[in-house]
């Protein structure tokens, strides 16, 4: 998918692009404090003591995957955002086989509700129709209000809960 200059709605001046190798880092030190903003919705979602390289390798291995998306959004040099979608073979009994999900969005805290999440969103919907699948899943989190509205505000509506027991 080719960068493109932001659209009118944000009030900063950025671009949207697929990583190369050198900027998957980048990628992973995203998803780490991703995983830090939930953790703290939720244990399960702390990330392990030392996983960083393991992080790196599954960055990496999404990377090279044709079924897997995953955009930044920079202003000037700085990662501001993270989308990651696939695309997801449902068992072939079903009649609608093909499905993505949209595993992870982030947009740096003091950069939110300025567009950069719904052009992140955007551009990933598009990628997924192209490739004919009509149908985005998305998990958030109960308790992520925030989230749960961006999500709603998009047209997603509940589909399946799931449900945990800790014990």
């Amino acid at each position: 998918m080719p960068a493109h200059p932001r659209r009118k709605a944000s009030r900063l001046t950025g671009r949207i692009f697929v990583p190369g190798v050198r900027e998957l880092d980048r990628v992973a030190a995203l998803w780490t404090a991703l995983s830090g903003e939930h953790a703290a919705l939720d244990p399960s979602w702390k990330p392990r003591a030392g996983s960083s390289e393991a992080l790196r390798q599954l960055v990496l291995r999404m990377h090279r995957d044709p079924e897997t998306l995953i955009l930044l959004y920079a202003v000037e040099d700085e990662i501001e955002g993270l989308c990651i979608a696939r695309i997801d073979e449902a068992p072939p009994i079903l009649e609608e086989v093909r499905r993505a999900e949209i595993s992870d969005l982030l947009v740096r805290k003091d950069s939110r509700r300025q567009g950069i999440g719904s052009d992140l969103v955007a551009d990933a919907h598009a990628w997924i129709a192209s490739r004919g699948v009509r149908r985005i899943e998305i998990r958030v989190a109960v308790d992520n209000a925030e989230g749960q509205g961006f999500w709603r505000a998009r047209g997603f509506t509940p589909h399946v809960d799931v449900l945990q027991k800790r014990f």
